[in-house]
């Protein structure tokens, strides 16, 4: 054999003797010679397809350019619409807004009541303001026994008069000289008089309140449009002479409702769109302690209003849904409705809604802890009317707005499960259409349903309502049509409130927890669970009672509804009562034994991981030697 060429699979008992050797001192030209179309590489024992080598081509560079048409494929794309995602943010941000507004509002209140703010607010007024409003002082001591009518001469000439003050301060021609010696006598306090009466905060407000007053780009706070610096100012002078007052604050947050327009020019979560001088609007209320009713005074000219009607409070592009009132003792209130006519339906478009498993929404469990629970004479009779106004709103003017309307409801709209109580008055009608209160309309339930809220059923109670369960009704329909009979029609008798009583505890069977078919118990309320028998709510208790021999059964809590199907929430066990800190003991002995054995595992793996590892580093070195030079 030639040096010069080798034989490639060179096997003993290769049967293909057509096998030619290849040489590799051959040039590479020989193959690269253009050959007929006709020829073939082809091989009888090759296990490859037949493969044609092409004739040699000239081969030159083609540039291709591709117009992308953006307005074609802008006008394909499809709408991006709102999520549940976007709104789930929208509220997350109307919520800390709210808040935010809500503290600053307090904090207002707060300064109203401090020493140090009402003289230097009292220094804004002339002398004859003051005068008058010493008088004012003097006549609200005397008015409870003499007549009326000349304490409210006197206390509405003083408040147009003190207004008037205030305003004046507030104009245009700001007179900075004189405000800024002004303030800086009641700065130049010691810090010993200061540290006694806990002024502290107040003098810092006070710097910061004259920096904003001063500051030429911040002339919004000053013009008659921003009323919030001159309500608190009259609050805290009232206040210095023992007049009672409330600060009132319309709060405006992001807006729940998301515009098209807005979604895709702005972020959701971007603040950048809203209006801050719109945010707050504030005016004051005194009490008037003949008719037991709060008076508003109007910030631009003084004048006193009894339950005023304000339409800037409900504007389309500057919404206010939430109004409260802080007192001297930084109790709040919620008196929304009590500006806004149609509030059942304004709340329910622009107000957080209370939840389903609550009572309360998230906004009055906020309310609820500044709460005076306490309330005078004049806090009932506010309320009295409220809830009258509620009542009396004006009705809704399309059939949408009676859909899981607060206040009133339709008949037809009713679910399947809810009636009207009988004897009811009609409020009102709608194109001929009976409407009823809200508070008249009854939910009904089965028994099975009552049971799981802790209650049964009254004895020789008829169902109000017999309704055919859904399933079956395709097969309704279909009798129907075909004029046949149905056997076995599964109804379902549904039962109102007042048709229960609260369940009875049952008892053990035979010394044995009752079990249902399933061997499971069903504990949808505390009422459910068995005498003599505890609920341990630990999942995984099933094992150690069949260790301990102990009857249990496990409890079914619940139903999570997923993909049209019903799978139980199991949760603990139930047990009798004897054996539960048996178990207990026992399974805590359990997971502390298992607890050490799976951290021996670990330190065992850690171990002949570190082993290996070592091994590893030693036969390296010891190859690095060896070879390595």
């Amino acid at each position: 054999m030639s040096s010069e060429t080798e034989f490639i699979f060179d096997f003993d008992e290769d049967e293909d003797d057509l096998f030619e050797p290849v040489s590799e001192v051959e040039s590479f030209d020989e193959y690269s010679k253009p050959q007929s179309k006709d020829k073939y590489i082809s091989s009888e024992s090759s296990d490859f397809e037949t493969v044609l080598i092409p004739e040699e081509h000239n081969l030159t560079t083609v540039d291709i350019i591709i117009e992308n048409d953006n307005k074609k494929i802008a006008s394909s794309s499809k709408r991006i619409g709102i999520t549940k995602a976007d709104r789930n943010k929208r509220l997350v941000l109307h919520k800390f807004h709210l808040l935010c507004l809500f503290t600053t509002a307090l904090l207002i209140n707060k300064l109203s009541t401090d020493k140090l703010f009402q003289t230097w607010s009292c220094s804004l007024l002339p002398t004859n303001c003051l005068s008058a409003l010493k008088k004012l002082k003097r006549a609200a001591k005397k008015a409870r026994k003499q007549n009326y009518i000349t304490y409210d001469t006197i206390l509405k000439d003083t408040i147009k008069l003190t207004m008037h003050s205030i305003n004046q301060y507030f104009g245009q021609n700001l007179e900075y000289t004189r405000k800024k010696l002004l303030f800086s006598q009641l700065l130049s306090h010691s810090d010993d008089q200061m540290a006694s009466e806990k002024n502290l905060d107040s003098k810092d407000f006070l710097k910061f309140f004259w920096d904003l007053i001063r500051n030429d780009e911040n002339k919004l706070y000053c013009t008659k449009n921003y009323l919030w610096a001159r309500s608190f100012i009259l609050a805290s002078i009232l206040r210095s002479f023992s007049i009672e007052t409330r600060i009132c604050f319309a709060l405006s947050p992001i807006s729940l409702v998301i515009k098209h327009s807005e979604f895709h020019s702005t972020k959701l979560d971007d603040f950048n769109s809203f209006d801050p001088r719109s945010s707050i609007l504030s005016w004051c209320e005194i009490s008037h302690f003949k008719s037991d009713k709060w008076e508003s005074i109007d910030p631009n000219v003084g004048s006193l209003l009894v339950n005023p009607e304000m339409k800037i409070l409900t504007k389309k592009n500057n919404m206010m849904p939430y109004i409260i009132s802080i007192d001297k003792k930084n109790y709040v209130k919620d008196i929304t409705p009590k500006f806004i006519s149609s509030y059942p339906t304004f709340q329910k478009k622009y107000r957080i809604q209370t939840d389903k498993n609550s009572s309360l929404s998230w906004w009055d469990e906020i309310l609820l802890r500044f709460k005076n629970f306490n309330e005078k004479a004049i806090s009932k009779v506010e309320d009295e009317l409220i809830n009258n106004k509620i009542l009396n709103a004006s009705l809704p003017t399309r059939l949408s707005d009676f859909t899981n309307n607060t206040t009133f409801a339709l008949e037809s709209q009713l679910k399947r499960n809810q009636i009207i109580e009988q004897n009811t008055k009609i409020v009102g009608k709608y194109k001929g259409i009976n409407i009823y209160p809200r508070s008249s309309v009854l939910n009904l339930y089965s028994k099975f349903h009552w049971t799981k809220h802790g209650r049964s059923v009254k004895n020789d109670e008829k169902p109000i309502k017999i309704l055919t369960k859904t399933r079956q009704s395709k097969k309704i329909r279909e009798s129907y049509i075909n004029n046949t009979s149905i056997e076995n029609i599964s109804q379902n008798e549904l039962y109102a409130f007042y048709q229960t009583v609260e369940a009875i505890r049952p008892d053990l069977d035979e010394g044995r927890i009752p079990k249902t078919k399933y061997n499971k118990i069903d504990l949808f309320h505390k009422n459910m669970l068995p005498l003599g028998t505890v609920h341990i709510p630990i999942n995984g208790l099933g094992k150690y009672c069949k260790l301990l021999k102990i009857d249990y059964a496990d409890s079914v809590v619940g139903f999570d509804f997923q993909k049209q199907g019903a799978v139980p929430v199991i949760e603990g066990v139930v047990i009798l009562e004897n054996y539960s800190e048996t178990l207990i003991n026992f399974y805590l002995d359990c997971e502390e034994k298992q607890r050490y054995e799976q951290d021996k595992l670990k330190i065992n793996k850690a171990l002949r991981n570190w082993e290996r590892l070592c091994t590893s580093l030693l036969i390296k070195q010891r190859l690095l030697k060896e070879y390595i030079k």
